[in-house]
């Protein structure tokens, strides 16, 4: 059986909102369309700080992504700022933005969450992250071979 949460609030109170809070978190301004995996057992939990566009959910039966029979039914709604989405897996979330410039200026969408990311391939905080843990391994390597 398809096991799943999509819950979009327009106006949550501010305890819902500050829950956030409660762990670290970050602020990703994000454009165009792209795509997350939430694991089975995890919950992704955004709120929409600006910007608007859609939001797909698809429910999936197991942890596999790229297995047509594995599918559930799409649910699209609509987001904007203000929106507090919250999302049980497994399943895949995909964003829309609405493309929206202002004298030239381009807006995307500017999103809190807490927690991690699922992050696309070429997310820099992913290449951040992993420089600050090869460059922590290497001074840890470092003091060894000083000590000795």
């Amino acid at each position: 059986p398809l096991r799943e949460s999509f819950l979009i609030t327009n106006q949550p109170t501010p305890t819902k909102v500050s829950s956030l809070a409660t762990d670290p978190s970050h602020i990703k301004t994000k454009f165009g369309s792209w795509s997350e995996y939430i694991s089975s057992g995890s919950t992704a939990t955004r709120y929409i700080i600006r910007g608007s566009g859609s939001l797909t959910f698809t429910p999936l039966k197991g942890n596999e992504e790229d297995d047509d029979d594995n599918i559930g039914v799409p649910k699209r709604k609509r987001i904007q700022a203000g929106s507090f989405v919250e999302c049980g897996g497994p399943g895949q979330l995909v964003w829309d933005v609405d493309e929206v410039s202002n004298e030239g200026k381009e807006f995307g969408m500017e999103i809190l969450y807490s927690g991690s990311w699922i992050s696309e391939e070429d997310d820099d905080t992913l290449k951040v992250m992993a420089g600050v843990l090869v460059g922590l391994i290497g001074v840890g390597s470092l003091s060894g071979l000083i000590d000795h």
